[in-house]
């Protein structure tokens, strides 16, 4: 079953009581302080989630497939019990986005996104992430992002800061270490001018 909820430009709240779905598809074009909750999902196939101001995930232990947040003006996600992600993980675009907790979170089956999220100092919130089946992408502002339990990722790693702040060291030293895998490596931070 899929849940897809769109253009409702004056829907504020959605409760549901769901305990598993197979896809979440998106609440798009709705208004624009949608508060979602899931209180009792335990798993889900894929959840994207578009449009939402606040969402409540407590329970969800397992994402089968992708779990992506884009474009929503969440200020904060927190995925309390969340250990495992089949597939992806991206979190793109969310312009109030200051915090990011998945502190379960051990294996990411896919791609591992982090992308123009602009209030998005620190990224911190994945401290027990081992394995990355894909690629990592990071990209923004940030002054922080680290993944201190990563061992092994399969694809590239590229991470990008516009901060002056930022330090590529962890990064570097998986990258000597033969963690990452795939073909290609980068980590940039912005240039210090003197």
């Amino acid at each position: 079953h899929t849940l897809n909820i769109n253009n409702n430009k004056f829907l504020t709240t959605l409760d549901f009581n769901l305990r598993s779905v197979s896809n979440i598809r998106e609440f798009s074009y709705t208004g624009s302080n949608v508060k979602v909750t899931f209180p009792y999902l335990q798993w889900a196939n894929n959840i994207t989630l578009r449009d939402v101001s606040s969402l409540s995930l407590p329970n969800v232990t397992t994402i089968n497939s992708t779990l992506s947040f884009t474009n929503n003006s969440i200020a904060s996600i927190s995925v309390p019990k969340l250990s495992k992600i089949g597939g992806s993980l991206a979190i793109v675009a969310n312009d109030k986005l200051s915090n990011a907790s998945f502190p379960k979170l051990e294996t990411i089956g896919g791609g591992f996104q982090i992308a123009n999220n602009t209030k998005l100092d620190s990224i911190l919130g994945f401290p027990l992430v081992k394995s990355v089946g894909g690629a990592i992408n990071i990209v923004g502002g940030f002054d922080n992002a680290t993944v201190p339990s990563l061992e092994i990722v399969q694809g590239g790693v590229s991470i990008e800061s516009d901060s002056e702040l930022f330090n590529c060291s962890s990064w570097n030293d998986l990258q000597k270490e033969g963690a990452i895998r795939g073909d290609s490596y980068q980590c940039k931070a912005a240039s210090v001018s003197t």
